[in-house]
C-alpha cells in the first residue's frame, strides 16, 4: 500500500470512528435508564473519548506484531489501533441499537 493510500485510509477510518463517537454518544444517553441526563452524559464521553481508545491503542500493540505488507512497525501500529478503536466502536454501536431495540418493544 502506498504511503498516501495508507494516510486516506487512516483519515477515513478517524472520520468514522469520530462519527461513532458522536452517535454513540447520542444512543447511550437515550438508551440507559436510571442515571441523569449529565450522568449519562459524562458516561459516554468518557467511555467513547478515553476507554475503547485506550483500549484500541493498547491492543494495536498487539495487532500490528502481525506481519501486513512489509509496512514498518508505526505505519502497522497506527492502523491496528485504528481497526481496532473502529471495531470497538462498531461494537458499541450495535449493542446500544439492539437496547434501544429491546426498550421500545418492552424487553428492557
Amino acid at each position: 500500500m502506498e504511503t498516501h493510500d495508507l494516510k486516506q485510509s487512516n483519515r477515513n477510518k478517524i472520520l468514522w470512528i469520530a462519527v461513532l463517537i458522536v452517535l454513540n454518544t447520542l444512543l447511550y444517553t437515550m438508551a440507559m435508564k436510571g442515571r441523569t441526563l449529565p450522568e449519562r452524559l459524562t458516561t459516554a464521553l468518557a467511555a467513547n473519548l478515553i476507554g475503547y481508545n485506550v483500549i484500541g491503542l493498547l491492543l494495536g500493540t498487539v495487532v500490528a506484531l502481525f506481519p501486513y505488507k512489509n509496512l514498518g512497525y508505526a505505519k502497522k501500529y497506527l492502523r491496528a489501533s485504528l481497526l481496532v478503536i473502529l471495531t470497538l466502536q462498531i461494537v458499541m454501536t450495535v449493542g446500544l441499537l439492539l437496547v434501544l431495540l429491546m426498550t421500545f418493544a418492552g424487553w428492557y
